[in-house]
């Protein structure tokens, strides 16, 4: 496939995550992050809603709007597309793209099976096309820095032997058509294949292959999954533990997580790491970052969420760049389309093969809770 000269880009569902990758596109088309060698326009929007898509193309000044997929992917000049979608469609849209030719950008969850996730990894290397999975928090300045402390040989020696990481995220629940998701096909089981544990705390399986890589592996996984309100099949809370078995053997690590949906207005993680003479902790919302790294016998590390988000410009090359608006979400952005020009994913970001791993360990939770024994992965 050519290298990429310009960006004629596709968004394929226009809710809240398509417009939040939307004004990243626009943010970074008119900042100085590829200069004037490269354009970037927004060319086509696809969505089932009529009425909705034809009013978001006008706001935007987009040329063309549909409500069919294939009608957008049909576009000779589209050559990227971005998959904003219910994840019941992802698989179906995703092959079609590629099938199509288009580099991609596919939200996460992406498939309802790893039988499906295979097919989209078989149709990528098939067509010859750069491929990102919207993991966000991999491209947060904040998890990136705890991630260059959990890859550092001078940090793993002093802070020594992982014991313990615990993950706690609540939101308010994403279905009711209110709030900060203002849709409701995640309640449908049909739609969305599950809740909380499948469609939020994927984020953190993932976080810990970003952070820790191919240092640990999961051996046991235990779950137990809760339906607590009217969403059929679709779960509420959910607490897992897991074994974190180290590669070099050992004792390894236990994995704790908790995963809560209700009715408060809030979208939080509260995550700890305990090592043989450290402890991490942070504090997580879409808006705000903070948290520290205590060592035995050394002054605290404090994270400061600026400092962070100019050190993670300056690593990825966009040093003297301006931050971008909800970080992760414009920074996952500007990271793919480099990928694109580059014709080679940026290592600091999720590939099909990463989410699939996710995806099996969230599976593996979901047949403990449901048979009431541990699963070994």
């Amino acid at each position: 496939m050519e290298k990429i000269k310009d960006f004629r880009i596709g968004i394929i569902g226009v809710g809240l995550l398509g417009n939040i990758h939307n004004q990243a596109i626009q943010t970074i088309a008119r900042g100085p992050y590829f200069g004037d060698d490269i354009a970037i326009s927004l060319e086509a929007v696809c969505d089932t809603r009529e009425d909705h898509v034809l009013e978001y193309a006008e706001q935007w000044d987009v040329p063309h709007a549909f409500t069919d997929w294939n009608d957008l992917l049909a576009l000779d000049e589209i050559n990227t597309v971005y998959i904003a979608t219910p994840t019941y469609s992802h698989r179906d849209i995703f092959v079609d793209a590629a099938n199509a030719g288009k580099h991609i950008f596919v939200q996460k969850p992406l498939a309802f099976t790893a039988e499906d996730i295979q097919d989209m990894i078989q149709a990528r290397d098939r067509n010859d096309i750069i491929v990102q999975v919207g993991h966000s928090l991999r491209n947060h300045p904040g998890f990136w820095g705890v991630r260059r402390i959990c890859r550092d040989e001078e940090y793993q020696a002093k802070m020594g032997q992982l014991f313990n990481v615990h993950f706690r995220s609540d939101q308010e629940k994403p279905y009711t058509g209110a709030g900060f998701h203002p849709s409701t096909w995640r309640r449908d089981k049909e739609k969305a294949h599950a809740g909380t544990l499948y469609e939020h705390s994927i984020h953190d399986f993932d976080m810990l292959r970003y952070w820790f890589g191919d240092r640990y592996r999961f051996g046991e996984v235990f779950a137990n999954a809760k339906y607590f309100f009217e969403a059929d099949g679709i779960e509420d809370s959910v607490g897992v533990l897991a074994q974190m078995t180290h590669k070099e053997g050992g004792i390894g690590a236990t994995l704790a997580l908790t995963a809560v949906w209700h009715n408060i207005h809030r979208d939080a993680r509260h995550i700890e790491v305990f090592w043989e003479n450290a402890h991490l902790e942070i504090k997580y919302s879409l808006l705000d970052f903070s948290g520290f790294l205590e060592i035995e016998g050394q002054d605290n590390i404090e994270f400061d969420q600026d400092k962070l988000d100019k050190e993670y410009r300056e690593a990825i090359g966009y040093g003297d760049a301006p931050s971008i608006w909800l970080k992760n979400y414009g920074y996952e952005t500007l990271l793919f389309l480099e990928s694109v020009v580059r014709r080679e994913p940026h290592p600091l970001t999720a590939s099909l093969e990463d989410s699939k791993r996710s995806h099996e360990i969230v599976e593996a939770c979901y047949k403990s809770s449901e048979e009431h024994r541990p699963i070994n992965l």
